[in-house]
This record gives C-alpha cells, structure tokens and sequence, in this order.
C-alpha cells in the first residue's frame, strides 16, 4: 500500500477537465501532469503526497462554484473544476518549504460548515483521506 501512495500520479489534461491515469514515463508534453513524490521527509513532502492522493480520486460537486482553500492566513476561491485546481497545485509547488511548517493538507482543504455529515462522508476524496488514516471526522 505504501508503495503504491509513493508511485508517481499521472493526469492527462483534456481542457477544462483533467483524468488520472495511469503513470507511463512516455506520456509527456503539455497533455500530462505527472507528480512525483518530493524527497525527504519535510511537511512539504507530506502536505503535497496528502494533496495529489485527495485529487487523484475527488470529483467536483456540480452544485458547488467554488472550493475554498486556506495556507497559513491565505484564504482561496478557486473554481470547482479539477482544471483550475490542478493549475492552483502546480503554483503551490513553487513555494518554499517553510510556507507548509505546522500545516497539514487536512487544514488546508477546508470544509463548509453547512455540508451534511452523510454527504462528507460518502464523498469519494473524503472516504479516501479517512481510509488513508490522514483525516477524521469529529461529530459533537
């Protein structure tokens, strides 16, 4: 299971809407995003590892225009395709690592208050991050 969470994520970018596949060294050029896992053991490394497993498996909820984010006092909007949010991503990455010190990617992804329990819970990407060991739901 390690083994396959550390194996690069391949994404073929087809216009607004971007598919995992399956790595394959050859698939390059500006139709692939490949991640590879950083090295080391920095918060970096593991804020990035935790982002692309959620994105390789989340489907955007139509009735949702926005996703929120938030890194340290940021707050984002990016729009709730997996376009923009692989594109919002790929800029991340090009912060130094200091920047994810103390965060983690499950602060990060921040969640509307008003979402039912039942539909966090039966979101693919959610059910994901629980399995992973990597997110908990609390309920009061």
């Amino acid at each position: 299971m390690n083994q396959q969470l550390n194996e690069p994520k391949q994404f073929m970018i087809a216009g607004k809407d971007v598919v995992s596949c399956k790595y394959k060294p050859e698939n390059k050029g500006k139709r692939y995003f490949t991640f590879k896992s950083l090295p080391g053991k920095s918060n970096k490394k593991k804020f990035f590892d935790d982002a692309f497993n959620w994105f390789s498996v989340y489907v955007p909820n139509r009735h949702e225009e926005k996703i929120k984010f938030q890194l340290q006092s940021c707050h984002y909007n990016i729009n709730n395709n997996r376009a923009a949010i692989l594109g919002f991503f790929k800029n991340l990455k090009r912060l130094k690592s200091h920047h994810f010190d103390n965060w983690s990617f499950s602060k990060f992804y921040r969640f509307k208050k008003e979402m039912d329990l039942e539909e966090l819970r039966s979101d693919p990407a959610i059910k994901t991050l629980i399995k992973l060991g990597k997110l908990e739901i609390l309920t009061a």
